[in-house]
């Protein structure tokens, strides 16, 4: 399953199986210098309420972000995920849950110019002194925040 935006992931996860998916260098995130993805995570068709935990492979633990659903919704939650150093995440769910990921934007690591660049839609981001910033606009709009 998979579309322009979105990072293929399969349709429907099995609970308590780990899926690592790369994010960089496809759906308009660049292949090198990205330290983390902004995504909207869409789950639906849980038997019960669980949580998508996400983080860079080998992260995954309860401090990893969660998407959070109940039995039989359909939910759609705005994350931050880090990816390691190959432009990686994993993900793996605590119930059978179908499970979409859309990638929104990205953030920069040290190395690069941008901050975040923003793909289709707006996205709040926090950065590392806890300053939030509202950063707007279309495709591959790069923004500096947290100035």
């Amino acid at each position: 399953m998979r579309d322009d935006d979105g990072v293929a992931v399969p349709k429907h996860m099995a609970a308590a199986v780990t899926e690592t998916v790369p994010v960089t260098g496809r759906h308009g995130v660049p292949g090198s210098g990205v330290a983390a993805v902004a995504l909207l995570v869409t789950t639906s068709g849980a038997g019960r309420a669980g949580a998508v935990a996400l983080a860079a492979p080998g992260q995954l633990s309860s401090a990893s972000v969660l998407a959070t659903f109940e039995r039989g919704d359909r939910s759609i939650q705005q994350v931050l995920v880090p990816l390691d150093s190959s432009g990686r995440l994993s993900l793996v769910s605590s119930a059978d849950v179908s499970v979409v990921l859309h990638v929104v934007g990205w953030v920069g690591t040290a190395s690069t110019r941008s901050d975040v660049a923003v793909l289709d839609r707006g996205v709040v981001v926090l950065d590392g002194q806890g300053k939030r910033s509202r950063v707007t606009g279309s495709r591959s709009r790069v923004a500096r925040v947290g100035a």
